[in-house]
């Protein structure tokens, strides 16, 4: 505490020990600040989101299950706010450093704006931390810098209801559900709103080389109510 903090990762690791030793280990944190460093001779200052998960995914309960928070938790988490921001076409790359056993990294152009990963098992031990810590933090400035300059767009809230149609398919196992996808929104521009991918089965019962995707889709008319002749017509 005698010098200004370089990093918000240790500050964040103290609150995780001061709850895990007072019972309270399931935890998702975030604290948003300011860090500082000299770089070649002159002092820097950045704003920066840190964000912690450690402990269970869900509260205990009888009917959820005791997984604990994962890799792909973070990653989501980070990669949502790129998103909300408006950012895309970042690159990902693995890192690992001093702070990070395994992890990844963010950036769009020379700017890294986000890095992620599993907290080093040496720096979890220094704090006698009991659980794996995942830990991110974002370079708030980087991020903002490279914010698209895109004018904001509004529309009214859909006054018409959505309709969800389900389809089983079967298809080779070298077909992604990002290929359905496209191919769905092209065949249909004007009625679809959404494609999801709800189950995968892959296995006993199905040729070789084969896989089953159970894809829903959400269709909605903006200017009445459909028809079940436009939803069947869309759906072929």
């Amino acid at each position: 505490l005698g010098i200004m903090r370089q990093s918000l990762l240790f500050g964040g690791l103290e609150s995780i020990e001061l709850n895990q030793n007072h019972k309270n280990p399931d935890l998702r944190l975030f604290e948003f600040g300011k860090t500082y460093r000299k770089v070649e001779g002159k002092y820097v200052e950045n704003m920066m989101l840190g964000i912690w998960l450690s402990g269970r995914r869900n509260p205990e309960s009888w009917n959820t299950s005791n997984d604990t928070v994962s890799f792909a938790d973070l990653k989501s988490s980070v990669e949502n706010i790129l998103r909300v921001a408006g950012i895309n076409g970042w690159s990902c790359t693995s890192t690992t450093t001093a702070q990070w056993s395994d992890g990844l990294q963010y950036s769009l152009g020379k700017k890294i704006v986000a890095r992620l990963g599993v907290l080093d098992a040496k720096i979890q031990k220094a704090f006698d931390i009991k659980q794996p810590v995942l830990y991110a933090e974002l370079n708030w400035e980087n991020l903002i810098s490279v914010l698209p300059k895109n004018a904001v767009q509004y529309k009214p809230a859909e006054k018409f209801p959505p309709v969800r149609r389900d389809l089983s398919l079967l298809m080779d196992k070298n077909v992604r559900f990002a290929d359905v996808e496209k191919i769905s929104f092209d065949a249909e521009r004007k009625l679809l709103r959404q494609v999801g991918l709800f189950d995968v089965y892959e296995g006993k019962n199905l040729e070789e080389g084969k896989k089953s995707y159970a894809v829903s889709f959400i269709l909605q008319d903006s200017t009445k109510t459909m028809t079940d002749q436009q939803v069947d017509s869309a759906m072929d």
